[in-house]
């Protein structure tokens, strides 16, 4: 396990992101220490949540999140 600020966190991410690749963010987060796993599970600590959805193909869906 490695150690850093986010040590011992489950980290999970939906979603997209307007201002930021979610591929980097995730990769920072695992240098912090953390574990950030590719689908939500009930062992995640913390939850980001996009901005907006992508479909199957990687196109915005019209309706943004709330």
């Amino acid at each position: 396990m490695k150690t850093g600020p986010f040590s011992g966190l489950v980290i999970a991410f939906t979603g997209a992101y307007d201002s930021y690749d979610k591929d980097e963010v995730i990769e920072v987060c695992q240098q912090l220490g953390a574990v950030c796993p590719k689908s939500l599970t009930k062992k995640c600590n913390v939850l980001f949540q996009g901005a907006f959805v992508l479909d199957t193909y990687g196109r915005r869906l019209k309706t943004p999140i709330n």
